[in-house]
Parts: structure tokens; sequence; C-alpha cells
């Protein structure tokens, strides 16, 4: 007897709670934009949203070296990728000294994409449209250098945020690879002036 009453209760609960339920919700039925649909069928249920996280930046690995001929600082500065696309897809962002003039930028794989007259690349800085270049080829058939006269991806190097980058490989084979958040920190700002202390 006390299980029949027990089920009759608990039926009769769940019969209210869904009517209630139901007229609560009817109102986001008639919405057409999906996203303001959602926000309704949110706020009908007492959804909150859990507090974002901030992206935190990752730090730039300074390797240091020294030119055996010359002397000169040679070091380098690289982050690597959050997500990537394929083996071939880009594994390092690169910022390196060299022995005369300005630093070099470039992007290098464990993979192959060819040492072509020219890297088709494209790639896109935070919520900047996307830029397609060519730039030259490492020797490797491994990396694509940004060539020193092309000015908008240092720009946007140096304003940071989410870099996505693209390139084609000798076949045509597109690989791709995201850094959720590019900063320049120390290390970065050091390979970029020349690895001349300030």
């Amino acid at each position: 007897m006390r299980i029949q009453v027990a089920g009759a209760i608990l039926l009769s609960t769940t019969q209210a709670f869904a009517q209630g339920e139901q007229s609560e919700f009817a109102a986001c039925l008639d919405i057409s934009n999906s996203s303001a649909r959602l926000s309704c069928y949110d706020a009908a249920a007492g959804y909150v949203a859990p507090p974002s996280e901030d992206v935190v930046a990752p730090s730039w690995t300074l390797v240091e070296a020294t030119d055996p001929m010359t002397g000169a600082n040679v070091s380098r500065a690289f982050i690597e990728p959050n997500a990537t696309s394929s083996r071939d897809a880009p594994a390092v962002l690169v910022i390196q000294c060299e022995r005369e003039g300005p630093s070099s930028i470039y992007v290098w794989t464990e993979g192959f994409i060819g040492s072509q007259n020219r890297i088709r690349v494209q790639y896109r800085w935070a919520d900047d449209d996307p830029i397609s270049e060519n730039w030259d080829p490492g020797t490797s058939g491994r990396s694509a250098f940004l060539p020193q006269n092309f000015r908008d991806f240092r720009r946007g190097l140096e304003a940071g945020g989410e870099l996505v980058f693209e390139w084609l490989d000798f076949n045509g084979a597109r690989s791709i690879s995201t850094w959720d958040q590019v900063v320049l920190d120390d290390n970065a700002l050091f390979a970029l002036n020349g690895c001349e202390s300030s």
C-alpha cells in the first residue's frame, strides 16, 4: 500500500513539473534565431554559465647559441601551436637572431613541405582577415621564412592574439596549425631585437 501511494505522489509530482516546464519553454519555440532560442531555453531552465577562463599565453622557449665563426649571438625563441592538422603542419613559430642584420621570422615543421621557389602561406591574426603571401623556403624543405620586406605578419606578431597559419606543400596539400594566444614575452623580444640586451 505504501509503495502505491509513493508511486502516485511521484507520478503526480512528475506530471506537474513537466507541465510547468513545458509552459516555461513554450515561449522559446517560436524564436527562429538559434542563439536567441538557446538563450531563452537557458533562462527558462535557470542555467548559469560558468565563468570563462582566460587563455594563458604560452611562454617562448629561448635556445641560446653562438656562431662558431664570428662569435655572433644566433639564439632563437620559439613557441609551439595548440593544434595541428597533420605531421607536415607548422610545428613551431621561430624568431632567430642572425650574424648580421635583422632577426629572421620563420615557421618550421617536423614533416616536409619542399624547397620550391616560394612557399604559399595564408595566416590570420585574431579577428583580422586572412592574408595570403609567398614566403621564402628553407634549404631543408621544412620551413618557410617571412621575407624581410613583408610587414603584415610582423605587425600581427607584435599585436599578438590568436594565430591560424596554413601552408601548401610541394604537392599542393594544405596543412594548418593554430596558436591560441601569441604574446611577445622577454625571450621573444630579445630575439626580435637581434639578441641585444637592453
